[in-house]
């Protein structure tokens, strides 16, 4: 062969083998190959996790916070955490569950890509239904000779604290018992504080809970005095993840002139406290201050006077309420003088409160704000609040609220909820109760018996017209405790029913509707209700519910027995 014309093949051959000079075939697209729970999916239990799979291995950088997203149906993103596993995603609840009754909708971005670069050619979306919760069996952790009806609160951990008074031989002794949601256990009853002779609790025995998990309580003690009677507030404090409480010891309320009268405290993440105490200044008139200690509690400071007053002998005290976000920043609202709804902030960058705003005019003495936790105002982590009020008394009182939007910064203006009914309000609410959307949601009992709700539209600024939620002919003493809401929007609320049973009542945001009430505990024939019916939810929308029933005395003198129970709704 001529040796040019073998040269020629040689090139000819190389470039055909090694592909210069021609073209190739595109690398085939990154793909989702499948998706758990599948598409549709119901009954999806509640702790699942969701996996998505790949034809090629993914990249974790590339999937970040916003490549893989769970929505609920109000559109908010549920909190969550990813991971990588060979082809496959694994994406966990960061709370260590999902509200049951919710349909999800899982987002893969076009952005999420493989090892190598490619990048999906468009984005995922799937969904799936999770299972609806269910009470379980009602046990009864507390069953004591009390002369003081226990109080409770919850956690974010659905933990719970349980504290009462009882009184023997004149000595006044506090007790807690706790329970762990990890265990599902209750802890035996503490003796954690007994009041010195002479002395005695008084006003204001509450419980609050910190962000972070704290826990405090805080009440009054008197020392009986002649011609006067002293008396000092006084706080103990559980920390967070501990077994044992602190010592008592007093608030310093030497930065404010006067006696102490209604206070209310609350915890942000950090473990600091801030607080409203009411005080009984000269003259008649009173002042509402703040307070705020740092977490061990050891070195409290004021942080301005909000109100004053000269009605205190004809209205009586602000009955203030507070409320702290995810970034420690208060809400605060109390009744002003002659009876006019006051509201402020307390801004924790600077800790400092606003100027006080009025919220509503003075109006007639029945205008009365609740004061129970949670009751009238409601805040979650990312600031939004909502306020609620009844104006006038039954039958013809009215429901009003408005609305603080975070991301603008605005309060909306102030609404009549219950509008167009006419026949007033019950003995029953309003409770509010603001979801992670921003969306709120309030109930209360209508003169007729009946449980109402109203809802509100945060970026319109209003509500919907009024909705009978649970008719008179199934509600006995109506709704008596501020309802809660998961973070899917899901709202828990709960009745004494007409048959004399604790049930609940709850908005299931996926289908935009209220369900029927659900009866859970049929109250003894030879008990009567007593008090302390309350609810809290868990971080995984778990709901605990407390209640306490009284055994009739069997003479005038004879101490009422108090059993106290519980159940979950899971």
């Amino acid at each position: 062969m001529n040796p040019k014309t073998a040269l020629s093949v040689a090139v000819l051959s190389c470039l055909g083998a090694c592909g210069g000079g021609g073209s190739s075939a595109p690398p085939p697209a990154f793909a989702v190959a499948s998706a758990s729970p599948a598409s549709a999916a119901t009954g999806v239990a509640r702790t699942t996790s969701v996996t998505v799979a790949f034809d090629a291995a993914p990249s974790l950088a590339s999937v970040g916070s916003a490549g893989l997203t769970l929505t609920g149906p109000e559109g908010n993103v549920i909190a969550g955490t990813a991971s990588v596993s060979g082809n496959n995603v694994l994406w966990s609840p960061a709370q260590g569950g999902l509200p049951g009754s919710t349909t999800y909708t899982l987002k893969v971005a076009a952005s999420v890509s493989d090892t190598m670069g490619r990048t999906l050619a468009a984005p995922y979306s799937t969904s799936f239904t999770t299972a609806d919760p269910a009470w379980q069996a009602t046990s009864t952790p507390l069953a004591n000779t009390l002369t003081f009806y226990p109080t409770a609160v919850a956690d974010r951990a659905g933990n719970l604290a349980v504290s009462w008074y009882e009184t023997v031989s004149s000595i006044d002794t506090i007790y807690v018992a706790r329970y762990r949601s990890s265990t599902g256990t209750w802890g035996a009853a503490q003796a954690i504080y007994a009041v010195p002779m002479g002395s005695s609790i008084g006003v204001g025995f509450d419980l609050s809970t910190g962000l972070n998990g704290d826990v405090l309580l805080t009440w009054a003690e008197a020392d009986r005095q002649t011609p006067q009677v002293t008396t000092r507030v006084k706080i103990a404090r559980l920390a967070a993840g501990a077994e044992t409480w602190s010592a008592p010891t007093n608030v310093d309320l030497s930065s404010m002139a006067g006696s102490p009268g209604v206070w209310t405290f609350a915890g942000d993440g950090s473990g600091n406290i801030l607080g409203l105490v009411w005080m009984a200044l000269d003259a008649g008139a009173w002042g509402l201050f703040g307070l705020r200690a740092d977490p061990a509690g050891a070195h409290w400071s004021a942080s301005g006077q909000l109100d004053s007053g000269a009605h205190l002998s004809l209205y009586g005290p602000p009955a203030p309420m507070l409320q702290i976000d995810g970034s420690g920043n208060g809400t605060a609202a109390w009744r002003g003088a002659q009876l006019g709804l006051m509201r402020d902030r307390y801004d924790a960058s600077t800790g400092a409160w606003g100027a006080p705003l009025q919220v509503a005019p003075e109006q007639a003495p029945s205008f009365w704000v609740s004061r129970f936790t949670g009751a009238g105002l409601s805040v979650n982590d990312r600031g939004d609040a909502a306020i609620v009020w009844s104006v006038g008394g039954t039958p013809n009182a009215q429901i009003w609220g408005m609305q603080f939007n975070s991301r603008t910064g605005t309060w909306s203006a102030a609404a009549r909820l219950d509008a167009p009914s006419t026949n007033g309000i019950g003995s029953g609410g309003p409770w509010a109760v603001i979801d992670a959307a921003g969306i709120a949601t309030v109930a209360w009992t209508q003169s007729d018996g009946s449980v109402r709700s109203s809802r509100s539209n945060p970026t319109a600024a209003t509500w919907s017209a009024p909705q009978i939620v649970a008719p008179a002919s199934t509600i006995g003493y109506g709704i008596s405790a501020p309802p809660v809401a998961d973070a899917a929007g899901n709202v828990t609320a709960l009745i004494v029913g007409s048959n004399n049973e604790i049930a609940s009542i709850r908005y299931i945001a996926s289908q935009g509707a209220w369900q029927a009430p659900v009866g859970f505990y049929a109250i003894p024939s030879v008990d009567n209700y007593g008090s302390s019916l309350s609810e809290f939810i868990d971080v995984s929308g778990s709901v605990t519910a407390f209640w306490c029933l009284g055994s009739p005395a069997t003479s005038s003198t004879a101490t009422v027995q108090v059993s106290c129970l519980e159940n979950l709704l899971k």
